[in-house]
């Protein structure tokens, strides 16, 4: 029988680590993800406590944490409509602060569809309507798709100059694994598309 290696993941914001947290991640092998945005007027934009405060100072004091107990790690950056404009900013911040491995999510969100008389017309005589288009129109945070690849050219760009085996820009892995044929990590259809 073959041996199965088991690795545990798990996705926070840092902010309850502490040393006994980042012994037992080190200890079991988990590989954490951490929710943080950038430089602390981008982060504190959107992620704040129940409080209405930046929550920046403690996710940070969480990623020393990590860095401390020597467990591995990413950042994953939301980038929104204002912080596609500053991608280097961004990008340096994460470099600066010792963090390796990063990973951009263009954060997409839709406004909540006001359309429930089409909707419930539709449901009612499905076949003798096209079905509606919900939730057409997005938040004013939404980053528009030229914005977000501004942004990852623009640090690519840097990347691809100064940090080739340093920094880990898990966007640029998989275009580049991708690109030399291997399946992708993120496409769920995989099997489906004959990869």
């Amino acid at each position: 029988r073959a041996k199965k290696e088991i690795r545990n993941a798990l996705q926070t914001n840092a902010m309850r680590l502490d040393d006994e947290w980042c012994e037992f991640f080190k200890a079991n092998n988990f590989f954490i993800g951490v929710s943080l945005d950038g430089p602390q007027d981008i982060h504190d934009r959107y992620r704040k406590d129940r409080h209405g405060a930046g929550t920046f100072e403690r996710v940070m004091q969480g990623v020393r944490l990590l860095q401390k107990h020597g467990v591995e790690f990413n950042a994953l950056a939301c980038v929104g409509c204002e912080t596609a404009h500053r991608p280097l900013d961004v990008y340096r911040f994460f470099r600066e602060a010792g963090i390796n491995y990063i990973q951009f999510t263009p954060i997409i969100e839709r406004e909540p569809d006001v359309e429930t008389q089409a909707i419930k017309l539709w449901l009612a005589k499905p076949a003798a309507l096209n079905r509606p288009e919900l939730n057409t129109k997005i938040t004013p945070w939404t980053v528009e798709p030229e914005a977000y690849g501004d942004f990852l050219i623009a640090i690519y760009e840097e990347w691809v100059r100064k940090d080739v085996g340093k920094t880990f820009v898990m966007n640029f892995e998989w275009a580049l694994a991708a690109w030399i044929g291997k399946p992708s990590p993120v496409c769920i259809f995989a099997r489906q598309c004959g990869r």
